[in-house]
């Protein structure tokens, strides 16, 4: 019996399944009468019907989903397959199935599979098979109608056949199934092949051409384009030296996609002639690797004109083709008319120094090959030059790829606008020079002089002990490793002032393992930034504290106001600028104003193995004075190098300190009697080499108040491995990872004054989880979530079918719980794209769109599904509880005609729903645009916007659970009793049968009021709305559990589709019912063009 996947073939109808193993007299009767059939047709020597007969029975089938095995039968014609007189086609989608015809000994006509249409792609091509049919002449057969797509075709064995596959190689000018040729040595005897329909593969010989396929003429490949594809792919044969084709004339992709080759690993010496490249131009092959050179001997170029370029004065006139880098200079302008005729060029093109306007007079110019991984076209000092389209240019092949460079044009003329090619010009063409810089990458393929003129560097700069000429670069765009060289400095970048990183990760600047390295060198570097826009999450001032009542010792200090004070700077992994010096000299160090440059760009060092460099005072500005104690410093000093020491008896001396602005050493103030910090007001950077000594201790200052006037926003030290790590304020030891505390700070993080910052510092909670615990618990939970919302709305998807069937719709009760259900969705649905949305938001500082429309739409979506969500639960829980009450009026007054008439009127359901949606959905519409309208552009990324206009919406909601859960312990206490006695009514009576429309209702009420609970013991745990340092602890907890709430939320959902099926009769019932009916296959469906 013939074997059917219906898994891989399309049906949409049981009835339209052909499930008999043969085409016979017995079993065409039970052939379905649909426009579309699947099933496998197998015609043998049981066939007893003729071509007639079979054509009547087939004459309703226009699309085969399956396979045709045609094998020892008698069959003379197969014209019994009826094509469609709308499309003129059969349609034929075998898939993993075949066309088998076999063994036929009667068969002469096969015409017909001209008009099959074969339903494939590149990655799955139907199998066709023809063999040993005597009588059958194929020989026009693979060249006419559809089956000219089929690459893999086997014809063999026939009266004539049309080609070959694997056999008979040297007889057949058509070879199927391409062409492989892997790890011989051996040349094939292939010279009467003419065509080759497949992809072709040679690898690993010791070829020396391919002209054992000296014949070839024409390829035809099968590349759809939807995988990554070598559709001609020629590599490791290191003695091959030519191509060898001179008479291919057409590579032909049967699919309208990219074409790729590659020429990988050959000879040295391997060279493709000025013909052959024409042939690749003009079939617009794409290369991967192209390595090749020209030849000498161009070939047959049929009397076209080619001409050899040296310069543009002694270039010939009506040249047609240009060998060689086409280079126009000043002076050049009178010849510029030689070009008019040029449509080929075999090299670069440069333009420099011209007085041109325009290359409208290269209007013809059609195709340019580049075989050096240098630019394809430069142009450079032209002022003049605006128009630069090359109308006509349809197709480059490069060999590093296809890009421009731009130095020093018109003002017009840069890669933001500029302008080549035409729209239909399909290969991507990259741009440097200009605003976007010389390319880094390409200083191998570009020669060193081409640098001596930029002043802007892309791609970041990586130097593995070559020195190079960039002496005029001002500012370098990307990350930069300098490692392993034997430089001393790194004057050869002498004019670098800017430094711009704009990636979200690693290192910035990497100088490591250069042993010889004594100075940086970079004089002119004045400022390093990282362009993403600021991620802020919260001050640093929020984070901790660096004194407290027992520290200072006065008793009347108010803690909360011991908050160090740090303005215009944030806490975050992504606003600053890491930087690595490591492994260098051991005399290496950085001068006074590279470490100003560091403070001034936020620059976080993993590892600083430097020491100040000496340095002359009077030499320096601003005003930088050396510190030896503090009654000799002058005054008016603007930078002070050396740790400062503030002690008892050095109060009248503080006033020498209004000045300073950057102190590179350590701050200790300690035993004073001093107030207030305002002789530090000025105080805004703070670097220490000095890994020993704490940066800043402030301890025992008996009448400090407060330290408000310090308003430092940078600091240095000289080894940061963590960034968490960077605030050090430290006068014990450092504890161990065992001695994790809050502390008032984040979990990781250890701040210690004299016993701790705050009161009962000691006896306050350890947290409970480990960081690592707390992130993985929130990944996995969270994906949890995920895929059950997937689920969740699968289920209730099904469950609305169901529930919106005409026998449910007359019930009051099943209206309602449609409503549930439509809420149940919105809630699944909505935390989908809470995550989706919230993910996109959170990638704003990475992508670079902070402070767009687009990060705000993000935010907007993440918190309206959040708002959705809720909006969801509370309607959903407001009909359970109608639900609820409408079962307890029934079965409390079963006689009343009010009740019947009104309350259980399904009308009476559709005017709950739609009141419960608009009060709920008018709330939260209002809230939501509400915010919407608040959200200023306040130039930063936004994050947790919720606890900025959201807060009065949290209290509401939460204190409205409350309410809720009261209400439906109230209503389902009731509710019970009320069914209590109307079951003991009912059997007083004698009817034992109760109904399961009230088991229903009590069980969609018994899952509320678990999960209303869930809702106020979170509102009630969360308090971070409600205290600005509430108990972090909870914090930790609620921010582990907050998806698996959610998740014991969703699946309360999902069991009301369940506790509907389980407890009502009527929903199995109408189940019963909705089992998937489909209409008939009566009207074709229109034969698609392409089924991949």
């Amino acid at each position: 019996m013939a074997f059917f996947n219906t898994a891989e073939n399309e049906c949409y109808h049981p009835r339209c399944i052909f499930e008999h193993s043969e085409i016979t007299s017995e079993t065409v009767p039970f052939f379905p009468k649909c426009e579309e059939i699947c099933g496998i047709l197998v015609f043998n020597s049981n066939t007893d019907l003729s071509e007639d007969q079979l054509e009547n029975v087939f004459k309703n089938m226009k699309i085969l989903n399956g396979g045709i095995r045609i094998e020892n039968s008698r069959l003379k014609s197969l014209s019994f397959f009826t094509v469609s007189k709308k499309e003129q086609r059969f349609g034929f989608d075998c898939k993993s199935n075949r066309l088998i015809i076999r063994n036929n000994s009667l068969l002469t006509d096969v015409k017909i599979l001209w008009k099959f249409y074969y339903f494939q792609s590149d990655t799955d091509e139907c199998e066709i098979v023809i063999e040993n049919n005597t009588k059958l002449d194929v020989s026009t057969l693979c060249d006419y109608g559809y089956l000219h797509s089929i690459t893999g075709i086997k014809v063999t064995g026939n009266m004539r056949d049309c080609g070959c596959y694997n056999t008979d190689l040297n007889k057949c000018q058509v070879l199927f199934g391409g062409l492989r040729l892997i790890n011989t040595t051996i040349l094939p005897t292939l010279s009467p092949i003419m065509e080759i329909r497949g992809d072709i593969l040679i690898q690993d010989t010791n070829f020396e051409d391919l002209s054992f396929l000296g014949n070839l003429q024409r390829l035809v490949i099968s590349d759809a384009g939807k995988k990554e594809k070598m559709t001609i792919n020629i590599r490791n044969n290191r003695q091959m030296t030519r191509l060898g084709l001179p008479f291919l004339k057409q590579i032909k992709n049967i699919w309208n996609s990219d074409i790729f080759a590659n020429l990988e690993n050959l000879s040295p010496d391997f060279c493709m002639t000025i013909e052959e490249m024409i042939i690749f131009l003009e079939y617009k092959i794409n290369f991967v690797n192209l390595h090749a050179k020209f030849c000498d001997d161009p070939v047959n170029l049929h009397n076209l004109k080619l001409c050899h370029f040296e310069s543009m004065k002694h270039l010939e006139q009506k040249c047609r083709y240009i060998l060689g880098d086409l280079m126009i200079e000043s002076g050049d302008e009178e010849y510029i008319h030689k070009l008019g005729t040029v449509t080929h060029i075999f090299g670069t093109m440069t333009i420099r120094n011209t007085n041109l306007q325009s290359l409208i007079i290269m209007h013809g110019l059609s195709y340019m090959v580049s075989l050096k991984g240098t630019p394809i076209i430069r142009l450079e000092s032209n002022k003049n030059l605006s128009n630069t389209l090359f109308p006509s240019m349809k197709h480059i092949i490069t060999t590093g790829g296809l890009y421009v460079m731009l130095s020093d044009n018109n003002r017009q003329l840069h890669c933001d606008k500029l302008s080549l090619f035409q729209s239909s010009f399909s290969v991507p063409v990259g741009c440097f020079g200009g605003n976007r810089g010389c390319p880094s990458q390409k200083m191998n393929a570009l020669e060193m002089k081409f640098y001596q003129n930029c002043t802007t560097l892309s791609g970041g700069l990586i130097l593995t002990d070559t020195s190079s000429d960039l002496s005029k670069i001002e500012t370098i765009n990307g990350a930069i490793e300098i490692s392993n060289t034997s430089f001393k400095n790194l004057d050869f970048l002498e004019s670098l002032k800017t430094v711009n990183y704009m990636d979200a990760d690693g290192i910035m600047i990497n100088i490591h393992s250069n042993v010889k390295m004594t100075r940086l060198g970079l004089m002119s570097l004045t400022f390093m930034v990282f362009r993403l826009e600021q991620f802020t999450r919260r001050s640093v001032s929020d984070l901790f504290s660096l004194v407290d009542k027992y520290s200072t010792g006065h008793k009347e200090c108010d803690t909360s106001s011991f908050y160090l004070k740090i303005v215009n700077f944030t806490l975050t992994s992504h606003d600053t600028f890491t930087m690595n010096l490591e492994k260098l000299h051991p005399d290496f160090c950085v001068t006074i104003s590279e470490m100003v440059v560091f403070l001034e760009s936020s620059v976080v060092f993993r590892y600083l193995d430097a020491r100040l460099c000496d340095f002359n005072p009077s030499e320096l500005t601003p005003k930088t004075c050396r510190l030896t104690n503090l009654s000799s410093l002058d005054s008016n000093c603007v930078y002070l190098i050396g740790d400062l020491r503030i002690d008892s008896g050095d109060e009248e001396y503080v006033e020498k300190l209004k000045m300073v602005s950057v102190i590179i050493g350590s701050l200790t103030i300690k035993n004073t009697a001093v107030t207030d910090l305002s002789f530090l007001g000025n105080l805004r950077k703070i670097g220490n080499l000095n890994e020993s000594t704490s940066i800043i201790q402030i301890t025992n200052n008996t009448n400090l108040l407060t330290i408000d006037s310090l308003k430092i926003d940078n600091f240095q030290f000289s080894k940061i491995i963590f960034h968490t790590m960077r605030y050090l304020f430290l006068t014990t030891p450092k504890p161990g990872t065992s001695t994790e505390r809050w502390l008032g700070k984040e979990s990781g993080d250890y701040y210690f004054y004299n016993g701790g910052p705050v009161e009962n510092w000691d006896t306050r909670p350890d947290y409970i989880f480990s960081e690592e615990t707390k992130q993985k618990t929130i990944a996995s939970t969270e994906l949890i979530d995920h895929i059950v919302s997937f689920i969740g709305l699968f289920l209730n998807l099904i469950h609305f079918i169901i529930l919106t069937r005409k026998a449910l719709r007359q019930n009051v009760v099943f209206i309602i719980i449609i409503g549930i259900c439509v809420c149940d969705m919105q809630i699944f649905l909505t935390s989908i794209t809470e995550r989706l949305c919230g993910y996109r938001a959170r990638r704003a500082p990475f992508e670079g769109f902070c402070e767009t429309p687009k990060e705000y739409r993000y935010y907007y979506c993440e918190m309206s599904s959040k708002g959705l969500q809720t909006y969801g639960r509370f309607a959903s829980a407001f009909l359970a509880l109608s639900a609820a009450i409408i079962r307890i009026l029934s079965a409390s007054f079963p006689m009343s005609s009010l009740v019947d008439n009104w309350i259980l009127n399904t009308f009476t359901g559709i005017c709950i729903i739609v009141v419960t949606w608009t009060v709920c959905g008018y709330y939260y519409w209002q809230n939501y645009t509400d915010l919407y309208v608040q959200i200023d552009y306040d130039g930063g990324c936004i994050t947790f916007p919720e606890q900025k206009y959201m807060d009065a919406s949290i209290y509401d909601e939460g204190y409205f659970e409350y309410f809720l859960t009261a209400l439906f312990i109230i209503v389902t206490f009731i509710l019970l009793v009320t069914l209590g006695i109307t079951y003991r009514r009912r059997m007083n009576l004698g009817i034992d049968k109760g109904s399961s429309t009230s088991m229903l209702v009590v069980m969609m009420a018994m899952s509320f009021l678990i999960s209303e609970p869930i809702n106020n013991i979170k509102f009630t745990m969360d308090d971070r709305y409600r205290f600005e340092n509430g108990n972090k602890v909870k914090t930790q907890i609620m921010d582990m559990f907050e998806y698996v709430t959610k998740i014991v939320l969703h699946l309360i959902a999902i069991f009301h589709c369940f506790i509907c099926f389980f407890l009502s009769s009527e929903y199995r019932e109408v189940k019963e019912f909705t089992k998937p009916v489909t209409t008939s296959m009566g009207t074709s469906r229109t034969l698609r063009s392409s089924r991949s």
